[in-house]
């Protein structure tokens, strides 16, 4: 894999986890990779900035945990950026790799410069509210709103206020897919 352009997107508000997203930029700089640093959160969103900057982004290395990941997913998985997310202080970590994998970070980016990892490719879901009455204003079947939802908002049907309301009708469609790496 090339690693000519490289983002590396870190937990928001951890010191420890944003120097080591410094580290990792410095030593992928001293590779020769053009490397942009920013932090990701409920506040945080470095992926405009990210695409607006860079041509093409080889790989994302997403320091953080699930969400941080996913965060990543919704503005990389359109273009076919792989991700590279390794759990830095996340909870469950589904779908990171453990930290010890950066115990050796030079390692890393050695593996992924001689191909030497694998890619798993993760579903993801787009939604869409359409509108089934035109007591909203919407004519009926129109597309009100699509997003990319959030794992709660997938997994958690039993929530005390549910979006969409029951007598919206829901669709999804799977026609995305994360591009996630894993060390083999």
């Amino acid at each position: 894999m090339e690693l000519r352009e490289v983002v590396v997107a870190y937990r928001a508000g951890d010191e420890e986890v944003r120097r080591l997203a410094e580290t990792c930029g410095r030593e992928l700089e001293k590779l020769g990779s053009r490397v942009l640093l920013g932090p990701s959160g409920r506040e945080d969103n470095p992926y405009p900035v990210f695409l607006e900057s860079l041509r093409h982004i080889d790989v994302a290395i997403v320091l953080g945990g699930d969400g941080s990941t996913l965060g990543a997913a919704r503005h990389l998985a359109p273009l076919g950026v792989p991700i590279l997310a390794v759990n830095v202080g996340g909870h469950l970590g589904f779908l990171t790799q453990p930290r010890e994998l950066f115990a050796h970070t030079t390692q890393v980016w050695e593996r992924l410069q001689t191909n030497r990892f694998a890619i798993e490719r993760r579903m993801m879901l787009q939604a869409q509210v359409v509108a089934v009455d035109d007591r909203m204003g919407y004519p009926v079947g129109c597309a009100i709103a699509s997003f990319w939802p959030s794992m709660k908002c997938v997994s958690n049907p039993a929530a005390p206020i549910a979006w969409p309301p029951p007598s919206w009708n829901w669709k999804s469609t799977a026609n995305r897919s994360i591009s996630a790496m894993a060390m083999v």
